[in-house]
């Protein structure tokens, strides 16, 4: 029988019938009772990753902690050990490792994707797939359709993550400065691409606001879902300002703020506040950057896989974006470990948050220098505006509504088992 003929013959309804016997031995009745998680992303939800990766981790920690069983497959390679990966991925959550794939499963999909290969055997395995990112679903939505077409009890939810850039500085900075419209027409092509998903979320009420407006109604954020861990030194314990974020591709948000920042607003911090300051810069850093940025008073920690005691000495975190898709989740996990945020207003935009009261905010350099150096000197500004961000966090009870639209998508599938 010829490869393209067995394709034909063994049709998901085939499939459907003679797998779920051997899928229920296999797994076995605990963990078959389980809500059962397949997560996509581009890259394994590791924080320290960047671009949207802490708020993966934060979305598998949530779920973990609900009691799901959950198996993290990243399309692109990590070139990442075992033993670093669980320092931030539980034993209890499985993550998938590639292999060369078997005769059967070449002889069924040939060349096509290795998620395609990795989906037979596992057809009744998930109740759910997680899928993040745009790129990431257009390269798995032929096996994904497969897979619902096979088991119709199986959903799957899109991740926006992040919408193309709506704010007119983003867009100008990006060369998009053209009309809004152009931005709003690519947003409705991406919402047609997903329209066989079952529920979208994304990383702001912002996005999630543009994304009912433009077509899907069911659109909800999910921005941070931890709960406040302030760390626990105070005031006159803390010295350093920090920056995070990946700064491994040129042009990107975080190289560009990073370096608008440190060429344009940090001469103007250092020369006030003294030679003792430092800029601590936490994430993967390419080689230009490390020379171009890093002197005395700029130091670059590479990637720090637990970040806690860096906020613990920091006095003032900066987000110094000036372009954002959307809410950098680092404002969110800074705020949350109890250090005060300076940020500019194109990101305050995405927040919408109180200058002045929860965050401090300019898109000029000499007023951001300014806030950065109130912030810093200030005791009293700082203590209201850390209680105040700390109020801010999962306000909306953004955990609750994602468990519970999580939950709900897989009750009618766990009263059939």
């Amino acid at each position: 029988m010829s490869r393209k003929s067995f394709r034909e013959f063994l049709s998901p309804r085939d499939i459907a019938a003679n797998c779920e016997a051997w899928l229920r031995r296999k797994y076995g009745r605990s963990e078959l009772s389980q809500r059962r998680v397949l997560f996509i992303d581009t890259l394994l939800p590791l924080p320290w990753y960047g671009a949207g990766h802490s708020r993966a981790h934060a979305i598998m920690h949530a779920l973990n902690d609900n009691g799901w069983s959950i198996t993290c497959f990243s399309i692109e390679k990590n070139n990442v050990s075992m033993p670093v990966i669980r320092t931030d991925i539980p034993t209890s959550v499985k993550v998938v490792r590639r292999g060369r794939a078997t005769k059967f499963k070449r002889l069924l999909f040939g060349s096509t994707t290795t998620l395609a290969r990795f989906l037979i055997g596992k057809v009744f395995a998930y109740d759910v797939v997680l899928v993040s990112r745009f790129a990431a679903i257009k390269m798995t939505g032929g096996p994904l359709k497969w897979l619902k077409a096979t088991n119709k009890n199986c959903k799957v939810v899109f991740d926006f993550e992040a919408l193309p850039a709506l704010g007119e500085r983003s867009r100008q900075a990006l060369g998009t400065g053209g009309p809004r419209g152009t931005a709003e027409t690519r947003i409705r092509e991406q919402i047609a691409e997903v329209s066989w998903v079952d529920a979208v979320i994304c990383n702001s009420a912002g996005d999630a606001h543009e994304l009912r407006r433009l077509g899907r109604p069911d659109a909800i954020s999910v921005s941070y879902l931890a709960d406040p861990t302030p760390t626990a030194s105070d005031f006159s314990k803390r010295r350093d300002f920090l920056f995070v974020g990946r700064l491994m591709e040129e042009g990107t948000p975080n190289v560009d703020g990073l370096v608008w920042f440190v060429n344009e607003v940090w001469p103007s911090v250092a020369a006030q506040l003294g030679s003792d300051v430092r800029l601590l810069v936490a994430g993967h850093a390419s080689e230009w950057i490390l020379r171009a940025l890093q002197s005395d008073s700029v130091q670059f920690l590479g990637a720090v896989p637990n970040l806690r005691s860096v906020y613990d000495q920091a006095r003032v975190f900066v987000a110094a974006n000036r372009v954002s898709y959307g809410v950098p989740i680092k404002v969110l996990e800074a705020a949350a470990h109890g250090v005060p945020v300076v940020t500019t207003d194109e990101v305050n935009s995405y927040l919408g948050w109180r200058s002045g009261v929860d965050i401090l905010c300019s898109d000029e350099s000499p007023a951001f220098a300014q806030a950065c150096i109130r912030l810093y000197e200030d005791p009293t500004l700082w203590h209201k505006i850390r209680a105040e961000a700390l109020n801010r966090i999962d306000q909306h009870g953004e955990r609750r509504k994602f468990l519970s639209l999580m939950n709900g998508l897989t009750t009618r599938s766990h009263d059939c088992h």
